[in-house]
């Protein structure tokens, strides 16, 4: 064999090499993500499984505000007001007659 010949097949050995090497990598690569992605599972359930909770917490509070907001809207009405002075504090409007159980029943 000829040095040319030689060389041409140590190049065709190195090539090969690096190929086997290359894929090997490419496979150890492909390997490891996905024992990384298999071991998340359980992890990215249990997020998900608090962001519903969480979801449903936002849900709850969601109405318990727009149930105080009702109230709010409610206790700013003079209708309600006047009420709550009659209720509380006795007072009554013009021309209105009052009358006081004297019996003590």
């Amino acid at each position: 064999m000829s040095r040319e010949e030689i060389k041409k097949t140590r190049q065709k050995k190195r090539k090969k090499s690096a190929r086997l090497v290359l894929r090997l990598a490419l496979l150890a690569f492909f390997v490891f993500a996905a024992v990384r992605f298999i071991s998340q599972q359980p992890l990215l359930s249990e997020y998900d499984n608090k962001i519903s909770e969480l979801n449903g917490q936002i849900e709850q509070q969601e109405q318990e505000k727009a149930h105080y907001e009702e109230l709010k809207a409610l206790y700013e009405t003079e209708e309600y007001q006047k009420q709550l002075a009659r209720e509380r504090l006795g007072l009554v409007e013009e021309n209105e007659r009052v009358f006081i159980d004297v019996s003590g029943n």
